[in-house]
């Protein structure tokens, strides 16, 4: 969609300006001054959480009983040990999308100062609300595992990850050039934003012979606040001496986070990254103090 946005934006752009080259000098609009004002969004991105359970590995869920050496026999394996372990093993390794969309609103304020065609500018800008979005991936059965009754492959089981983005907000430079009462403009700076995600394991790996007892799932958490850069652009148009109507495409990177896991719940081993990065086409209408 910003893909769209965006060229839908610069296509109109001869139309634009073409029809702006018409109007008088006199007419000419002033962008100059301070601004304030609100904006409705579209807004997507978080693509995924990339898991594994070493830098070249894949992520182990496991669960180990403890059970007597008939009980292990009975199960494939031998065991004369005066007790046994039986595991239950499932692996996972690659990327479980979690894209976070949704609609937000937001305000920005702002403040311009014009050299004839060129605008140059600094604008702060808060969304409202929250982006969330969740996914799932499938756990095969680890090589060599013991089974009996039922398995990984008859009863697929998953890992889930979740992703949130709030509080996004950003502090940018602007520079435009105008024609008549148009002005197309780039911006970019510096950007905020709240992000928490989360990694669940499965429960019911059973007991191999009491299948009413099984393992416990886990849940990772992780999130912190954190600080990238923004970029786009967009047109605004002087619909009279004080209110001025926009269209902007931004796009915000905030890097990486990262997490890992070892022996929590019945994750044996897991470490994992999420992209964390919002693309956003929005609307604005802003009042200026010229």
């Amino acid at each position: 969609m910003l893909k769209k946005t965006i060229y839908l934006a610069w296509g109109c752009v001869p139309l634009i300006l073409g029809a702006a080259s018409q109007a008088e000098a006199g007419d000419a609009a002033r962008f100059s001054g301070f601004y304030a004002g609100g904006h409705a969004a579209y807004a997507y991105g978080a693509p995924g959480i990339q898991i594994s359970g070493s830098e070249d590995g894949a992520a182990e869920i496991e669960k180990v009983f403890d059970i007597t050496p008939d009980q292990r026999n009975n199960a494939g394996d031998s065991c004369t040990s005066s007790s046994c372990r039986y595991a239950r093993d499932g692996v996972f390794g690659g990327k479980i999308g979690s894209d976070a969309d949704g609609f937000t609103g937001g305000a920005h304020i702002g403040y311009n100062t014009q050299f004839q065609n060129v605008v140059l500018g600094v604008e702060g800008s808060y969304d409202f609300g929250e982006l969330t979005g969740s996914g799932k991936g499938e756990i095969e059965a680890k090589s060599g595992s013991l089974y009996s009754g039922q398995t990984l492959v008859d009863t697929p089981t998953y890992l889930t990850a979740r992703s949130s983005l709030e509080n996004l907000a950003s502090l940018r430079g602007r520079i435009g050039f105008t024609s008549g009462s148009f002005m197309l403009y780039g911006t970019g700076g510096v950007a905020w934003v709240d992000f928490e995600g989360s990694v669940t394991s499965p429960d019911g790996f059973p007991h191999p012979v009491n299948t009413a007892v099984s393992n416990e799932s886990a849940t990772l958490k992780f999130g912190e606040s954190m600080v990238g850069w923004v970029a786009g652009g967009g047109i605004e148009y002087m619909v009279s001496d004080a209110i001025s109507i926009r269209l902007e495409a931004m796009h915000y990177d905030f890097g990486d986070v990262k997490f890992d896991a070892e022996d929590e719940g019945n994750i044996e081993q897991m470490v994992g990254k999420q992209a964390v990065t919002v693309n956003q086409a929005r609307v604005g209408v802003s009042y200026h103090l010229n």
